[in-house]
């Protein structure tokens, strides 16, 4: 009889030996899993705060150009404007030129003297 009760004994002592093995296998499949899941968002998140910091020089480098530009286009069109402004003065004073000329030769034409 204490064969068979040792025999029992063994069987339920394997058997909880299975269970407590397959529970720390699935245990570490678990942990394993949560590992590689923790892995992968550290690398993410690794990768976010090198775009990051890449980012701000490059939003600081966006912006001065940007200005920079802007400031180009207000001087363009300062000298667009200045050029036109230019354009036309020069443009009256040979019309106006050209208007004392005739007006000076006009006498001449017809063959008067100039007024001293």
């Amino acid at each position: 009889m204490v064969d068979q009760n040792n025999g029992t004994n063994n069987d339920d002592w394997r058997q909880a030996s299975e269970q407590v093995r397959d529970r720390a296998v699935e245990q570490r499949r678990r942990s394993e899993r949560l590992a590689d899941q923790l892995s992968r968002e550290s690398l993410q998140q690794a990768q976010r705060a090198v775009e990051g910091l890449l980012s701000i020089p490059t939003a600081i480098a966006l912006g001065v150009a940007s200005t920079t530009l802007y400031a180009a286009s207000i001087f363009e069109r300062g000298f667009e404007t200045v050029n036109v402004t230019v354009e036309a003065l020069r443009s009256g004073i040979e019309q106006s030129t050209r208007e004392l000329q005739r007006a000076a030769d006009e006498p001449r034409l017809r063959g008067e003297s100039r007024p001293s």
